[in-house]
C-alpha cells in the first residue's frame, strides 16, 4: 500500500462527502418549496485488489438519487387554480416552444392572456371540450394550454319550469286567478310570463299564458281535477308547453297542482335559465374537469385535465423549478385522466409541499461533516508519513 494511494483515497472520500453536503444543502434550502422532491446521496466503493500481504486502497464515488415517488404533505389554500394530486401522476406543462415537462407543483395562476400557467410561465395542459360531455373524452387528442380568456358572457334560455298551484274548488264558474313567473329568451332577455286560470266548469279550469305586453303565447290547456280528492287528472302527463318570445318551447311541470277548498295560492313557481353573465371564477373537480363559474352561479365544462406518468419517476431529469423532463431511464409518458387507470385524483384548492424531512437532513449534514473531517485527518496523516519518509535522507 503506497502513501500516495492513501492520499488519493482520502481525497475521494472528501469529494464524496462534499457531494453529500451539496444535496443536503439543496434539500434544506427547498424545504418550503412547493412540489420539491428530495435528493439523497449514496456511496459506492472502488477497491483495487492487493496481493500477498499488501493492500491497495481504492476510492469511493457518490451517486445521487431522487425521491420523486414520495409525496409531500398537502397544504390547503383558497385558490381554485392551486392543484395537488392524491396518488400517482404529474401535471403536464408546456413552455413557449411547446416542450412538455412534468411537475407535482400545482401552483397555477391565470396570466394576462387568460392562460393557466405556473411560476415559470409554462402553460397547464388540458383537452378542450368544445361543448362535449366530459365523459365522452377518453384521449389526449388536441392537448393544449388551458385558456379561459375566450370564454364569453353566457345566457341560458328557459327550457323548463315548475308551476304548482292550488285552485279554489268553491270558486264560481268564470272565476279568474293569475300568477307570474320570470323566464329568459335565447339571448338572455327577461320575459315575465303570466299564467291565467279561468274556471270553465265544475272541476275544470282553462289556463292561458301571456307575456309582459299582454300578448298571448302559444301553449296552455285545460286542467281537470278529480272531484273526490281534488288531484289533477288531466293533462297526462302533467305538463304544459309554452313558447317564449325569441326563445324556445318551455315545458312547465304542473305536477302537484290541486283543486281544494282553499284560497288560490302559488305553491311552487320557478324556472331555469339566466340573463347574460361573465365568468367569475374557475373550478376543477377531482376528475380533472375544469368549469367556468359565471357570476349567476351557472357552470360550463371547458377542459378535461389529464395526468402524465412514467415507468420510473425517480429517473426523471430534474430541470429546476420542480419541473422534470423525460429520459431514456424514466420511460416515455403514459397519459390518463384523474381517478382512472391507476392515476391519482385531483385536489383543487391544495398544494403538495416538499417531501424533505428537515430533522433527517440536519442529521445527514452532521454525519457528512464528521466523515469529511475524518477523511481530511487521513490525508493529513498520510502527508505527515510522507514527510517522515523524505526526512530519512
Amino acid at each position: 500500500m503506497g502513501l500516495y494511494g492513501i492520499m488519493n483515497t482520502s481525497v475521494s472520500g472528501m469529494n464524496a462527502q462534499s457531494n453529500k453536503l451539496g444535496t443536503v444543502a439543496d434539500n434544506i434550502a427547498n424545504v418550503s418549496t412547493i412540489g420539491y422532491k428530495k435528493v439523497s446521496t449514496e456511496f459506492q466503493s472502488m477497491v483495487i485488489g492487493g496481493s500477498g500481504g499488501n493492500y491497495n486502497s481504492g476510492s469511493i464515488k457518490s451517486i445521487t438519487k431522487q425521491s420523486v415517488t414520495t409525496a409531500g404533505p398537502y397544504q390547503f389554500t383558497t385558490s381554485g387554480t392551486d392543484l395537488a394530486i392524491n396518488g400517482s401522476g404529474f401535471f403536464a406543462v408546456a413552455d413557449q416552444n411547446g416542450a412538455t415537462y412534468l411537475t407535482r407543483a400545482g401552483s397555477f395562476v391565470i396570466d394576462a392572456k387568460g392562460d393557466v400557467v405556473n411560476s415559470m410561465g409554462y402553460g397547464l395542459q388540458g383537452v378542450p371540450l368544445n361543448g362535449r360531455d366530459p365523459e365522452d373524452v377518453d384521449s389526449v387528442a388536441g392537448l393544449q394550454t388551458v385558456n379561459v380568456d375566450g370564454v364569453e358572457m353566457k345566457a341560458s334560455a328557459t327550457t323548463e319550469g315548475l308551476l304548482q298551484v292550488n285552485l279554489d274548488s268553491n270558486a264560481a264558474v268564470g272565476a279568474v286567478e293569475t300568477t307570474s313567473i320570470v323566464t329568459y329568451d335565447n339571448v338572455g332577455n327577461k320575459v315575465e310570463v303570466t299564467a291565467t286560470y279561468t274556471k270553465t266548469a265544475a272541476n275544470e279550469w282553462e289556463v292561458e299564458f301571456t307575456d309582459g305586453g299582454g300578448n298571448t303565447l302559444t301553449g296552455g290547456g285545460t286542467l281537470e281535477f278529480d272531484p273526490a280528492n281534488g288531484t289533477l287528472v288531466a293533462p297526462d302527463p302533467a305538463s304544459l308547453n309554452v313558447t317564449i318570445p325569441n326563445g324556445q318551447v318551455t315545458t312547465f311541470s304542473i305536477e302537484g297542482t290541486t283543486e281544494l277548498a282553499s284560497e288560490f295560492s302559488a305553491l311552487k313557481v320557478e324556472a331555469n335559465g339566466n340573463e347574460p353573465s361573465s365568468i367569475d371564477a374557475i373550478r376543477i373537480d377531482e376528475s380533472g374537469i375544469l368549469y367556468a363559474v359565471y357570476g349567476n352561479g351557472e357552470e360550463e365544462a371547458l377542459y378535461k385535465l389529464p395526468l402524465a406518468d412514467v415507468a420510473s419517476p425517480d429517473n426523471l431529469q430534474h430541470v429546476g423549478s420542480s419541473l422534470y423532463a423525460v429520459t431514456n431511464s424514466s420511460g416515455t409518458i403514459n397519459w390518463g385522466f384523474p381517478s382512472t387507470g391507476g392515476m391519482g385524483s385531483m385536489l383543487s384548492g391544495a398544494l403538495e409541499g416538499s417531501n424533505v424531512d428537515l430533522a433527517s437532513e440536519l442529521t445527514e449534514m452532521i454525519q457528512a461533516q464528521r466523515t469529511y473531517s475524518a477523511n481530511s485527518r487521513v490525508f493529513s496523516t498520510s502527508s505527515e508519513l510522507l514527510q517522515e519518509l523524505v526526512n530519512l535522507r
